[in-house]
């Protein structure tokens, strides 16, 4: 049971790198594939824009904006250092299978490692979450679920192609 949990979270890990990776390298060699925004190469733009676009589509209040605001410099502190392990993991990763090497238990370790970094990652997601859902009114979080759901419905569309 545990190895399949830390099979499972180490495949979401690298999926989630192997997209961040993909969008980074994107936004460096070149346009952006997405109209030039180039908000995936910049957490702080992507941050902005989200905001940006919940509080025309949530309707959200200045004192709301104000709130959420804080939440998301909060937890800042807490998620830089493990976006920071992760991209070091990840480089670690390639320097490992770099021309073709593959030792199979180095390789376990750094996903075991990357794996125990994606998992506070998404603790970190869900307690900011939680405490943005808790600023927000019962319509407006109708509306924020629903938008997760279309998010999520394109995502998985995008991947199932």
């Amino acid at each position: 049971m545990k190895k399949k949990i830390i099979i499972t979270i180490s495949v979401v890990a690298l999926l989630i790198m192997g997209t961040i990776i993909a969008f980074a390298s994107q936004q460096h060699f070149g346009k952006h594939r997405f109209g030039g925004r180039g908000l995936a190469g910049n957490p702080e733009k992507f941050i902005e824009h989200a905001l940006n676009r919940a509080t025309v589509v949530l309707d959200l209040t200045d004192e709301q904006k104000t709130k959420i605001k804080a939440i998301i410099e909060a937890e800042k502190p807490v998620v830089q250092p493990l976006l920071k392990q992760m991209a070091d993991q990840r480089q670690e990763l390639l320097q490992a299978t770099g021309n073709g090497q593959f030792d199979e238990s180095q390789v376990q370790a750094i996903a075991a490692k990357q794996g125990q970094t994606m998992s506070q990652l998404i603790v970190e997601k869900e307690r900011a979450k939680s405490q943005i859902y808790a600023v927000l009114t019962p319509e407006q979080r109708a509306k924020a679920e629903k938008m997760r759901d279309h998010f999520m419905g394109r995502l998985q569309d995008h991947f199932s192609k």
